[in-house]
């Protein structure tokens, strides 16, 4: 004999489906990690999960009836009355990147997903909010930003990272008619050094000229390990005549450093002009400041 599968058809009422279905979701909303609220057409709060509790601080009997806008920095109040105002209208926005209040007066940045709630018939009564902590996020990729910026021994921008700039310098100064130099550094007996003493005092050194170049440039200029015991610098909005003084200076402070057991070192530096002329390019402008280090490196020699 066949059974009859339609609401009611078992001994159960379409009225205790929908009490039960309402149950899943409630289980579902009430063990969710994000928190997710309900917001009245106005603004005010009208549901708030425990994980909505655990992110924002405010326990439900204190957020239910609150307004809205005591999570949202002043700043951004316009802007979410507006989204609130168009979900009402019918859009649905997922993904957003936004700052939000905790109790304790936090900031937080967080993710929202924000959509309307129609009832039987069609009409919006309502937004579902779920909102997620980004923050870890935020700070993973700003990390990962700079590793891939930053060379790990010395802090200072890597190689990759200082090509860019110089082409973006470059770019500036044709644009701006301002004048710049590169700086281009070779360690003079860095190898003697790691031979002798090992390579942690190798690296102990060139932490150490780092701290020269960021301790005599501006922070303004721009520097690198461009690799190994090479450094390089971009020294903005500077005549050559006055980047040449400054490789002498930088060459006398890196020769008065001192290492394991009393080691010294010396640095080449050779500096090229960045003049803005349009029928020069970066490359063109690394390899007149490589051939002026050499120069300088078999100057010393001789």
């Amino acid at each position: 004999m066949a059974r009859d599968l339609r609401p009611g058809g078992l001994g159960i009422s379409s009225a205790d489906e929908s009490r039960a279905e309402e149950q899943r979701f409630r289980s579902i909303v009430e063990a969710a990690p994000e928190a997710i609220l309900s917001l009245s057409p106005e603004g005010v709060i009208e549901t708030w999960n425990p994980g909505a509790e655990q992110l924002f601080g405010y326990s439900a009997e204190e957020a239910i009836g609150m307004h809205v806008l005591r999570l949202v920095p002043r700043e951004y109040r316009t802007r979410a009355l507006q989204l609130l105002h168009r979900v009402i209208e019918g859009e649905v926005f997922e993904d957003l990147d936004a700052r939000r209040l905790a109790r304790d007066g936090r900031v937080l940045s967080v993710a929202m997903n924000i959509a309307p709630i129609r009832d039987r018939s069609g009409a919006i009564g309502a937004a579902a909010v779920v909102v997620r902590d980004s923050s870890g996020r935020k700070e993973l990729e700003g990390q990962l930003r700079e590793m891939a910026m930053q060379d790990p021994l010395t802090g200072l921008f890597n190689r990759r990272h200082f090509e860019a700039e110089l082409q973006r310098q470059i770019a500036l100064t044709r644009r701006n008619g301002q004048h710049g130099a590169l700086l281009m550094m070779d360690l003079d007996r860095f190898k003697e050094i790691n031979d002798t003493f090992g390579h942690a005092a190798g690296d102990e050194m060139l932490r150490a000229v780092a701290g020269v170049l960021a301790r005599r440039l501006r922070s303004s200029d721009v520097l690198a390990r461009w690799g190994g015991d090479e450094f390089a610098a971009i020294l903005v909005d500077t005549l050559e005549p006055h980047a040449r003084a400054i490789a002498v200076d930088l060459e006398q402070r890196i020769a008065a450093l001192r290492g394991e057991e009393g080691s010294s070192m010396s640095a080449s530096i050779g500096v090229a002009s960045i003049d803005g002329n349009p029928a020069t390019d970066w490359q063109d402008v690394l390899r007149e400041a490589d051939l002026a280090m050499y120069d300088r490196k078999h100057e010393k020699v001789g």
